[in-house]
């Protein structure tokens, strides 16, 4: 099964997820690549805000970090892309209900042949790549990944196997930010009044970009701000939307997630 992303190294860990630096296999494009394992209601309400959220700002401004596209992992070698302006049914129920709905697999998802021929791949419209339900890992981390090795004749534990059956999370594919957060970036160097004026002014942009369209992030710092280097100075990317909030505001998605989870039909 032909591969869409690698995984290269993890660059950063929270305590809602983990994020790896990859590329895209055909075209070589470095991207982030962050895991968010839906384990509670409460995490997956959070995720799926930060989806909207990134969706509604539709790659349309430079200083807002650009969503390539989403998959929803239910197993170790099960990866759907999801649509544009779609949202994971069970993940929705599961904020609904207030307890995580588990995703039955779907078999095709589950081959391990490479080069098999299979009707789970589908066309990623939040990018101009085809989208395939698969990553490889090249990270030596002991992360959980969505793809485990071909050929292991070793039976596996029975815990193991119940743990990877239980597997749900979210991927999202974004732009790649060379220069880390922005409270490393300005840390690491001497202070700059130009500079400074610059990242200020472009946050500035940011922020008025997201209220325009309802989008209030609530927890704008340092280390939710990425940095691009630039031969002309930094490019700074406002990033991490799982606390935003989105209602009333411009001409843009003016519905609030939780809202929207209401008018769903699972």
């Amino acid at each position: 099964m032909e591969e869409l992303y690698t995984l290269e190294r993890e660059v950063g860990r929270g305590s809602y997820g983990v994020v790896f630096e990859g590329h895209m296999a055909k075209t070589g494009q470095r991207v982030a690549i962050k895991r968010l394992p839906c384990s509670n209601p409460e995490c997956i309400e959070l995720y799926l805000q930060e989806l909207w959220a990134m969706r509604a700002t539709a790659k349309n401004h430079v200083n807002v970090i650009a969503l390539h596209s989403c998959l929803l992992q239910t197993g170790p070698r099960s990866l759907k892309p999801l649509k544009a302006g779609q949202l994971p049914p069970s993940l929705v129920e599961s904020v609904l209900k207030g307890s995580v709905v588990k995703t039955p697999q779907h078999p095709e998802g589950n081959n391990t042949q490479p080069g098999t021929n299979t009707d789970s791949r589908l066309q990623d419209r939040t990018s101009t790549v085809q989208a395939t339900p698969t990553l490889q890992d090249e990270t030596k981390s002991d992360s959980t990944t969505p793809q485990r090795p071909h050929n292991r004749s070793r039976k596996r534990p029975r815990r193991q196997e119940e743990e990877e059956q239980g597997c749900l999370a979210l991927w999202l594919v974004m732009e790649y930010c060379d220069g880390g957060d922005l409270n490393q970036y300005l840390l690491s160097r001497p202070p700059d009044p130009q500079r400074n004026h610059s990242v200020v002014k472009q946050l500035c942009s940011a922020v008025a970009f997201l209220h325009s369209l309802g989008i209030t992030h609530r927890d704008l710092k340092p280390d939710n701000v990425l940095v691009c280097v630039m031969p002309r100075g930094p490019v700074v990317k406002v990033a991490d939307f799982g606390l935003s909030k989105m209602g009333g505001g411009g001409g843009g998605r003016r519905a609030d997630p939780a809202a929207l989870l209401l008018h769903l039909r699972l």
